[in-house]
C-alpha cells in the first residue's frame, strides 16, 4: 500500500482581535448608538454618542437612531426636528 503524505497546516502567530462584541450580550456601561434596533458603536460619554447619532441621522434621515444608556437601561430617540430636543427617553421595558 502506498503511504500518503500528511499536509502540514500553517501556524498563525497572530491572535484574533480582542474587541469583538457579541450581539446577544448587552453592554453594562457606556452609551451605545442603536440603528434600526441594532446596537452599533459604544462610547464612554453621552455627548460623543449623540454627536455620532446626529451625524448619522443627518446623513440618513430615514434611519431610526437611538442612544442606549447601558447603566440606566434607557433609550433616547434621536431626531432632527428641534436642536434642543434630543427625543423621548424610554426605559428598556417600554421598548420590547
Amino acid at each position: 500500500m502506498k503511504k500518503t503524505d500528511v499536509m502540514q497546516m500553517p501556524v498563525h502567530d497572530e491572535l484574533p482581535p480582542a474587541n469583538i462584541g457579541r450581539v446577544d450580550i448587552t453592554p453594562k456601561s457606556g452609551f451605545i448608538v442603536e440603528i434600526d434596533g441594532r446596537l452599533k458603536n459604544r462610547f464612554e460619554s453621552e455627548s460623543d454618542a449623540m454627536a455620532e447619532a446626529l451625524q448619522l441621522k443627518t446623513r440618513f434621515p430615514m434611519l431610526q437612531v437611538k442612544i442606549y444608556d447601558a447603566v440606566e437601561k434607557t433609550r433616547t430617540m434621536v431626531s432632527l426636528d428641534d436642536p434642543g430636543d434630543t427625543g423621548h427617553t424610554a426605559s428598556a421595558d417600554e421598548i420590547a
